[in-house]
């Protein structure tokens, strides 16, 4: 990367000297070094060169060129990635509008033959069949791809800001753009919204509807592997906040139907191995079922299960989640830990819910609990330090476990660290709070 940015660099110096600064030339270098500084988390450097590189755009291309969406896209992912969440959504918004105005006028430059058809979901043999039309469409897909993608961004930002109904707002029209651009390429632009009434009436068997789908109706190939994927990675978001905002069943059908995308992705599409390489796996797609990306929806389904009170199907995607997590972060990330502990909270509620009558399962519910809480433990302490509050929730459920087994001293050892914790992080807080704001009258 030295030997990158330096190259970088001198091009830039070149380029300035020769053509200037108002030159697409300089733009292009300057966006370039841009993506090298976020890569190397160089965070102000990255948004300088953005910032100047933006300034250029504007006035080579307008104010509705593909480059300053590009340009604004690329600044807000770099201000969420460092928590700089409002300048993050001012980026992206003003992106957003560029984006939303350059569909509109592809949309503009040519006519549906099929006036029944609506144009977002109308497929290609609506259109008039030359080559003229078909690169206009060719081009308004690559414009809703890159204005799916913002949307994307965007309510991940809204999401970080608590804003829930926002961004399940941006994520619904980022997934009707992009269930449109998985049946875009082959001529049945409609196929897969069709497709999803089916699957919104096939509850009881979503896997089968979309084994039907693949195998039956779907021309293979007829997508791309990257479409598909980012077409998860929505719905995967999507169940996120509805996670969070306790719309269980409707985090889990987004999980759901994420996973069995995922899941389907490699099987029926050609992988293109330079995709697989820009996405960061170096053995499989970005949605492999071997992919870390599908550990996560694993691991989500698992957590809301939990939350239903579903264990055993719960523990059933937890387990090769966390198989697949070690296998791709290693035995000690702080995810790993997570996941030990969120299986440790589900064998807990299991023995809990478990009458000796029914089954057998509590004693040994509490038993292979408490490993996965000592392994938490270890990684935690390892990773954040014996003081951290992530230690010391920990450290309180793997009390609760020693306290239903009968190894009090042990149980009350746990606790009383664990509330030591809790004390020092309460303490540090006021204190924090004291110092930026003084003394209320509620302090005193």
């Amino acid at each position: 990367y030295g030997t990158s940015l330096k190259c970088y660099g001198d091009s830039l110096t070149m380029r300035t000297a020769v053509l200037g600064l108002n030159n697409e030339a300089t733009a292009d270098t300057l966006f370039d070094l841009a993506g090298l500084h976020a890569r190397l988390d160089h965070y102000e450097a990255a948004i300088k060169a953005y910032d100047d590189c933006l300034k250029i755009r504007m006035q080579t291309e307008g104010l509705y060129g593909v480059g300053v969406v590009k340009a604004l896209t690329n600044t807000g992912i770099v201000h969420a990635r460092y928590g700089m969440y409002e300048r993050a959504r001012d980026c992206l918004s003003g992106a957003l509008k560029v984006s939303k105005d350059r569909v509109e006028q592809r949309k503009a430059s040519f006519e549906v033959t099929n006036t029944k058809s609506s144009l977002d979901y109308a497929s290609v043999s609506d259109y008039t069949n030359d080559d003229t039309t078909q690169q206009k469409i060719y081009e308004l897909a690559q414009e809703k791809r890159e204005l799916a993608s913002i949307l994307h961004h965007i309510a991940n930002v809204h999401f970080k800001l608590n804003d829930s109904k926002r961004a399940l707002s941006c994520f619904e029209e980022a997934l009707r753009i992009r269930r449109w651009l998985c049946g875009h390429s082959e001529g049945n632009a409609s196929m897969i919204e069709l497709a999803h009434q089916d699957f919104e009436e096939a509850s009881d068997d979503l896997e089968l509807a979309y084994r039907q789908f693949f195998q039956e109706r779907a021309p293979k190939n007829y997508h791309s592997e990257e479409d598909l994927d980012v077409l998860a990675d929505t719905l995967h978001s999507m169940g996120c906040v509805y996670e969070a905002s306790k719309q269980l069943e409707s985090a889990l059908r987004c999980y759901n139907e994420s996973l069995i995308i995922k899941r389907r992705s490699s099987v029926y599409c050609a992988g293109d191995m330079q995709q697989i390489a820009l996405a960061g796996d170096s053995k499989f797609g970005a949605a492999h079922p071997e992919s870390l990306s599908y550990a996560k929806t694993l691991i989500r389904i698992g957590c809301v299960q939990s939350k239903l009170f579903n264990h055993e199907i719960a523990l059933s995607h937890l387990e090769p989640g966390l198989r697949l997590q070690r296998r791709h972060l290693g035995r000690d990330h702080p995810n790993v830990a997570q996941t030990l502990a969120e299986m440790g909270r589900c064998l807990r509620q299991r023995s809990l819910n478990t009458t000796p009558r029914a089954g057998s399962h509590c004693g040994s519910s509490d038993i292979v609990a408490l490993k996965c809480y000592n392994e938490a433990l270890r990684i935690s302490k390892l990773r954040f330090g014996p003081q951290h509050v992530v230690v010391a929730g920990i450290l309180y459920d793997r009390g609760s476990i020693l306290d239903s087994v009968g190894d009090f001293s042990e149980a009350a050892a746990c606790y009383k660290q664990s509330l030591r914790v809790y004390g020092r992080h309460y303490a540090h807080g006021v204190l924090t709070g004291l110092l930026h704001t003084g003394p209320t009258n509620s302090s005193l």
